[in-house]
């Protein structure tokens, strides 16, 4: 029986591994040898505005000009024209909380490294797991995202976070900024909603207040920690000690109102203006979050209401609240599968229809991001002196309906626009011979 069951365990492995032969990867694009100019398009900058009339110019990866050409005349001696042809430039997009290249299969435990063992692990560094070989990384791309940060998640203190580009050989290429943010799993504060949950709620209240302890007694030792000269290294304080200094960001993921109050006067006890990731309640006290000058990352809002007497709505609503209140925030796509994480550019567009505009939605996942995440000089928008992070979609690049890419550029390299899931389509239109229409 054992034999039998041995050959079907064999036959199916050599099934998978056969599939998985037939995507082939991605190639690495070398790096820009040529000056590129690309002219014809409608160059959406990322920061509001729009060049119906504008040529893009970069060289060596770094955009040398963006600006609209009626009466500017350009000098294109050795270098490569691509003519847009009435297509839509944009800057690359930035997915900006994700576990992309650390969780690959849901049901396939070896394939998923984004947790680590205990509560409390400042310095746990996402990079040094992030799998450039992951086929999900190239059907993000093919949508656009260019850039992600990789958060390590946890029980409380999950890690540091890093933003990595899409199209490296390892991790050290792919490396945009490491180590960005420490990152926190904001415990929510436990509630009873009936007699009967009292005991469960002490139980849970306990727990909350053991937790909240160990935090507090970490930040207190890593502030002693890092304002003393010792002899000896202690690698989870060393951790925060940017992080208490104001060079290293904060970021907590939390969702309720008076744990999003928590959590923002928690970090300001130390000295820390944080970044709120998630924030499903952020609508009730925009007033608040406006005062205390923190960003936020928005969870998805592809969502049902958090209430049974919330607005049907509110998830839909929340950047034109946002937006409204004048506080700083992107869109992500927090708390859905990583392979999900493709669609953050139509969840953005879906904003548009409850209250923000197109230019809006596209700053909330390009240049809003790179701010909040402290990149803003590097990428999000395109200006001289940025990445030649670029994409160019034949339609609006918001709306799946329209959305198709024909180029994309990270730091000047040529893409090639391609995905497992592009090849299989082709494999099964050759496969009947069909012709798109």
């Amino acid at each position: 029986m054992m034999k039998i069951l041995s050959k079907y365990i064999y036959f199916f492995c050599l099934v998978i591994g056969s599939e998985n032969l037939l995507a082939q990867p991605i190639a690495i694009a070398p790096a820009q040898s040529q000056k590129t100019i690309l002219i014809g398009g409608i160059i959406h900058i990322g920061n509001g505005k729009v060049l119906n009339n504008g040529a893009l110019i970069f060289e060596n990866g770094i955009i040398t000009f963006c600006g609209d050409i009626t009466n500017v005349k350009l000098d294109m001696s050795n270098a490569l024209i691509l003519e847009a042809n009435g297509q839509h430039i944009y800057p690359g997009l930035i997915d900006a909380y994700t576990q992309l290249g650390l969780d690959e299969v849901g049901a396939v435990r070896a394939t998923q490294d984004a947790y680590e063992v205990g509560s409390l692990n400042p310095n746990i560094r996402s990079i040094i797991s992030y799998n450039t070989d992951s086929r999900i990384i190239p059907t993000m791309t093919t949508n656009g995202i260019l850039l992600s940060n990789i958060v390590p998640t946890g029980d409380m203190v999950g890690g540091l976070s890093s933003v990595v580009q899409h199209n490296a050989w390892n991790y050290e290429d792919a490396a945009y900024i490491q180590d960005l943010a420490l990152n926190i799993h904001w415990m929510p504060r436990p509630i009873a909603h009936n007699d009967e949950d009292v005991e469960k709620i002490e139980l849970a209240l306990d727990k909350f207040h053991k937790a909240m302890n160990a935090l507090e007694l970490l930040f207190a030792d890593a502030k002693n920690y890092c304002n003393t000269q010792s002899t000896s290294v202690n690698i989870k304080l060393e951790a925060m000690c940017d992080v208490l200094k104001g060079t290293r960001r904060l970021i907590i993921y939390v969702d309720k109102s008076k744990d999003i109050i928590d959590a923002i006067t928690f970090s300001k006890k130390w000295g820390i203006t944080p970044v709120i990731a998630g924030a499903s309640d952020a609508w009730m006290i925009t007033d608040y979050i406006k005062s205390q000058g923190v960003s936020v990352i928005l969870g998805k809002t592809h969502a049902l209401p958090n209430r049974v007497d919330e607005e049907i709505d509110m998830a839909y609503r929340m950047p034109s609240i946002l937006q409204g209140a004048g506080i700083l925030y992107c869109i992500s796509m927090i708390n859905t599968d990583v392979w999900n994480h493709r669609n953050l550019p139509f969840q953005a567009g879906q904003a548009v229809a409850y209250g923000i505009d197109k230019e809006q939605a596209l700053q909330s996942i390009t240049l809003s991001v790179a701010q909040i995440l402290g990149i803003e000089k590097r990428t999000g928008s395109l200006e001289v002196g940025k990445d030649a992070n670029i994409i160019i979609s034949k339609g609006d690049i918001l709306d799946m309906r329209t959305s198709q890419l024909t180029s994309i550029f990270i730091q000047g390299r040529n893409i090639n626009i391609e995905n497992p899931q592009i090849y299989q389509y082709q494999r099964y239109m050759d496969k009947y011979n069909l012709k798109e229409k």
